[in-house]
């Protein structure tokens, strides 16, 4: 693509510019005074800084542990954080304890495994009822978005005590952030594109005022980057030449939920065409 006037813009998005829901609000100023009709995103970087627990006041809400015990439902609450799965187990761990050595059941019902294997990529577990056939059932079946879920329980189990029998989970542990987040902004790509990821109601996808999907494959606290391989062929065309003297950015999830960069940065380079020939 060839232009007889082009831009190349740098936004910088840090914490002085963030908005009460964590997307951002960009004042490109002289850049209001330019015309363009097409725009192309060059590069982007950013911290990954998702936490795989989460807490509350957060659509993506999952920072509990359920079980049941003697007919009596527990959870219990996970400070939200990123977490290897063996600083998952030794949080819960003491805790479960706890409660068993609480509950008042005779004989007490003890946990003598709660591990994980590298080798099958599984949790298992073991509560010892000591001769007693205490009801024991961890219900990550009921609770989807779930610490339970994080480790593998995706199913309803209810252990064997009487035989105290080592029982895995379902699933397979999964601690990852997302593989693939948005970046969005209504100002620049106004239903800029379509995503098959529901939310609510909608059943036929929806759209997505979306720049640009990216992978996120480096590990927390990691630098995310991206680099545009074809600045033509990505490029979003306008109808009419723009003028924005202030736009809106975020990054979401896929199902729209906006992420928290904290007080990193993000960087974001775009290239505006004024006239393209």
């Amino acid at each position: 693509m060839t232009s007889t006037n082009i831009k190349d813009i740098s936004i910088i998005c840090e914490p002085s510019n963030k908005n009460s829901d964590n997307s951002y609000k960009i004042n490109l100023g002289t850049l209001s005074n330019f015309s363009f009709i097409v725009c192309s995103i060059k590069s982007v970087s950013f911290r990954n800084l998702q936490y795989n627990v989460i807490g509350e006041n957060n659509p993506r809400q999952n920072n509990k542990f359920y079980f049941t015990l003697a007919a009596t439902e527990y959870e219990i609450i996970v400070t939200p954080g990123f977490y290897t799965v063996y600083e998952l187990l030794d949080f819960l761990t003491p805790r479960i304890e706890a409660i068993l050595a609480g509950s008042a059941i005779i004989p007490l019902p003890t946990l003598t495994k709660f591990e994980y294997s590298s080798i099958t990529g599984k949790v298992s577990i073991i509560v010892n009822g000591n001769g007693s056939a205490t009801n024991f059932e961890i219900t990550g079946g009921l609770n989807f978005q779930s610490v339970n879920a994080l480790l593998g329980n995706t199913e309803d189990i209810t252990l064997d005590t009487l035989g105290g029998v080592d029982t895995p989970f379902n699933d397979f542990v999964n601690l990852q952030h997302d593989d693939r987040v948005f970046l969005v902004s209504s100002a620049i790509a106004s239903s800029g594109g379509v995503t098959n990821i529901n939310v609510g109601d909608q059943s036929n996808g929806r759209n997505v005022n979306l720049l640009r999907t990216l992978t996120v494959s480096e590990g927390f606290g990691e630098l995310v980057t991206y680099e545009s391989n074809d600045i033509d062929a990505e490029a979003l065309h306008y109808t009419l030449p723009q003028n924005f003297t202030v736009i809106d950015i975020a990054l979401t999830d896929v199902y729209g939920n906006i992420l928290d960069l904290g007080n990193s940065t993000m960087g974001i380079d775009i290239l505006v065409w004024k006239q393209a020939v």
